[in-house]
């Protein structure tokens, strides 16, 4: 079975140490190494480094995954080229984008990949929060879809407002209808 492992630059700019740790790695047995190009104490605020992902990659033999500020796949096609990565993993660029994964197979394929309108992502976002109902149950999911929905909801004009209502409502049908009207509001518009 093939282990892989997941690190960051370092703890901090004082400590960096991925080159290091991702030698040891290798050398312990591992099969591939996810570098994300930010410190610990970063978390996700600052750009990350894709320097420490080139460098590592030009300095070990298994798989390298690139990982940070990862959020189109215009981004996925500039760390390739930059880093020589063997493959790129997406995290929070995927938060309310699924899209994104078959946007970046059509990018690579065809060199360009449909945007996803505003409809379609509220339509995504139901369906998401709906099996996300049937697989925690209404108490847990409306609470730990709020950051999801948001994500989705991102970037679309007006939904300041649903945003907000959503993120105070404890009823699941409350969300499902404040969704709902807000989407056939953006079909007529």
């Amino acid at each position: 079975m093939p282990i892989t492992v997941k690190i960051r630059k370092g703890i901090n700019e004082k400590s960096v140490n991925a080159l290091e740790f991702a030698k040891l790695m290798q050398d312990s047995g591992a099969d591939a190494i996810t570098i994300h190009g930010r410190t610990a104490n970063q978390y996700y605020s600052g750009t990350a480094d894709w320097d420490i992902i080139k460098e590592i990659k030009e300095n070990l033999s298994i798989p390298i995954i690139g990982n940070g500020d990862v959020k189109s796949p215009e981004d996925v096609q500039k760390i390739i080229e930059y880093t020589n990565c063997d493959a790129v993993l997406i995290g929070r660029g995927s938060q309310g984008n699924p899209f994104i994964f078959s946007q970046i197979n059509d990018f690579f394929k065809n060199g360009v990949y449909d945007e996803i309108d505003d409809y379609t992502r509220i339509v995504t976002a139901l369906k998401h929060y709906k099996k996300a109902i049937d697989i925690f149950g209404e108490s847990t999911a409306v609470r730990e879809m709020r950051k999801q929905l948001n994500c989705y909801l991102k970037g679309i004009k007006n939904s300041c407002s649903i945003k907000n209502a959503i993120n105070t409502e404890l009823s699941y049908k409350k969300v499902i209808e404040i969704l709902s009207d807000f989407s056939k509001s953006l079909t007529l518009n």
